[in-house]
């Protein structure tokens, strides 16, 4: 996009310095290190090095200890299990965590995961029956359960041991399960708040490993290998966009190096095969916009089961079956998506509701399975808040997301409660539902007060770089310096180069939906460099220009030569 404002973050200089000199790395990627806040080179080591014994104590965490010895007693008792997940990757990931640790004990337990549209999020009272269904003795959640005191109620009453795993803000008083694992209770002495779910549950296999190993259970059986899961650790975390640091960016990385090769996961090769992703180095991207969007169709469109029996699959054959399933239904998603994309623009444009500091869309059977990836392109389109409904009968379901600096669910969502039937999330994203009859009043009121509390500053587009480059700056070497930094995402971007001055030798529009920018360009006398700018909504810079161009740089999959990935471009 075109951004008049820029600005560059900060580097220690003279602890770049040190980090070069004693982990003999370049400048830049020393520099890069010190904006993200790591001056050390102990800290730099760890950071560029992690490893699966940095993992802290799992008994850190509030419950671990209770919630493995209801576990245990469970297991000596030859009691049903049930998991009860959620349709997102991460509740999916976490499911078949426990479903094949217990596969590996030779001890089969039962997994229910709510559908989207009858069920709603998680453990809830129209859940229950399925979940009674199996027979339980003990019931462990997973990605939910924090919230779901009512229905862990009734199952305690009915003798039913629950556990919950969680990663969830508790709201008031924890629910009445024997035992609540949730790094983010306030009474948890884990220094890290920032796990998926899928973390607390591998976090929770460790300790449980741990205290099978105590009691003699692998006396006469084998041991399952933790390690073996993390490719599912990465999937989860990754998908559920958690800072990408501490004990996530071990998951990740080593949960990506698993799904490299031919020893990957049947489920991974399956999807990547159905994706046409040739690549064997699978990267944090391939994950969110890859695989992850495929994982989560199934629990959109139809259920999530359909995610959950492709993971847990070691047939080959199975496998791609399911991912072609899956891969049809990602396909219908994109389709429905952009349809409901379209109607949504179209009434943000005649409406004019992006001069409000906020905005709210709504469409009658607009499909509730996309409608929070649609509030995340007008977020891009128009950098407000946005949030899109959907009416079904009486009934509206909203999804929103938000800007930076603006937490959508305590200073929007919370201050018009009264409007809604129900609400949560966090800052960044949140749901609601509330009834069709009040979904105007509603969207005023949450214009006008987005017009009264959100700085008019933050709907200013602008760019934040790492430093400055010149072209000639940008190869190979680079690159797999950077790269080193691994994996990006929340909490770990990607670093973002600037390079001034470049004049445009040429430029054209590209791609099946004509929405790729490719433009060549040079800084004086240097070597030209290509630029792409992937879904570019905007107008083109005109051949012979000046430009600024912000950029994160990669190595094509295809010709193997460097190229950058544009993030903002401005006139000289």
């Amino acid at each position: 996009m075109w951004v008049k404002q820029w600005k560059q973050r900060k580097v220690v200089p003279d602890a770049a310095d040190r980090i070069a000199k004693e982990l003999k790395i370049g400048l830049i990627p020393a520099k890069l290190l010190t904006i993200r806040g790591i001056t050390d080179p102990d800290a730099a080591r760890m950071f560029l090095g992690p490893s699966l014994r940095d993992l802290r104590e799992p008994f850190l965490i509030a419950d671990m200890e209770k919630a493995v010895s209801v576990f245990m007693q469970a297991l000596n008792h030859s009691r049903r299990i049930t998991v009860v997940g959620d349709y997102d990757v991460d509740g999916v990931t976490s499911a078949a965590l426990l479903r094949l640790f217990m596969a590996d004990l030779d001890r089969p337990l039962a997994v229910v995961l709510p559908d989207r549209f009858v069920h709603g999020y998680g453990l809830t009272e129209r859940l229950l029956p399925e979940v009674t269904a199996t027979k339980p003795g003990l019931v462990v959640t997973v990605d939910c359960g924090i919230a779901a005191s009512g229905p862990i109620q009734t199952l305690r009453d009915d003798g039913v041991d629950v556990i919950v795993l969680d990663h969830h803000i508790p709201k008031g008083t924890l629910p009445p399960a024997c035992a609540v694992v949730d790094p983010v209770r306030p009474d948890s002495a884990f220094p890290f708040k920032g796990m998926a779910a899928v973390g607390v549950t591998f976090y929770f296999l460790i300790a449980l490993r741990r205290a099978l190993r105590k009691a003699g259970w692998f006396r006469d059986r084998n041991e399952p290998a933790l390690e073996a899961y993390l490719d599912l650790v990465a999937l989860g975390t990754i998908a559920d966009s958690v800072p990408l640091v501490q004990e996530n960016r071990i998951f990740a990385l080593r949960g990506l190096m698993a799904m490299r090769g031919q020893e990957a996961r049947p489920a991974i090769k399956a999807l990547k095969a159905v994706a046409g992703l040739k690549t064997p180095e699978i990267r944090a991207g391939h994950v969110g916009f890859v695989l992850g969007p495929r994982l989560n169709a199934a629990g959109r469109l139809s259920t999530a089961k359909k995610a959950l029996d492709l993971l847990c699959s070691r047939n080959e054959i199975e496998a791609v079956n399911a991912a072609r399933e899956l891969d049809d239904l990602n396909m219908a998603r994109q389709d429905i998506q952009g349809d409901v994309l379209d109607a949504a623009i179209t009434q943000v444009e005649t409406r004019r509701l992006m001069e409000h500091n906020g905005i709210v869309v709504a469409g009658r059977d607009w499909h509730p399975g996309v409608i929070g990836i649609v509030a995340s392109r007008l977020v891009e389109l128009y950098n407000r808040p946005c949030i899109v409904i959907s009416l079904d009968g009486d009934t509206a379901k909203g999804s929103g997301r938000s800007i930076p600096g603006f937490d959508l669910t305590r200073q929007a969502l919370h201050p018009l409660k009264d409007m809604l039937t129900a609400f949560g999330g966090h800052a960044m994203a949140a749901g609601l539902s509330l009834p069709v009859s009040g979904v105007d009043a509603f969207a005023r009121a949450f214009a006008e007060l987005c017009d009264q509390v959100v700085d008019r500053d933050l709907l200013e587009p602008g760019i934040r770089f790492d430093m400055e480059v010149d072209l000639d700056m940008v190869d190979k070497g680079l690159v797999r310096a950077i790269r080193r930094m691994e994996p990006f995402g929340y909490g770990n971007p990607e670093p973002v180069l600037a390079a001034r001055a470049v004049r445009v030798e040429s430029v054209r529009i590209v791609g099946k939906n004509r929405d790729t920018l490719v433009l060549m360009g040079t800084q004086q006398r240097g070597r030209p460099m290509k630029f792409v700018g992937f879904r570019w909504l905007y107008d083109p810079p005109q051949q012979g220009s000046l430009i600024d161009v912000a950029f994160s740089c990669d190595i094509s999959d295809y010709n193997h030569e460097v190229y950058g990935k544009i993030k903002a471009l401005r006139a000289v």
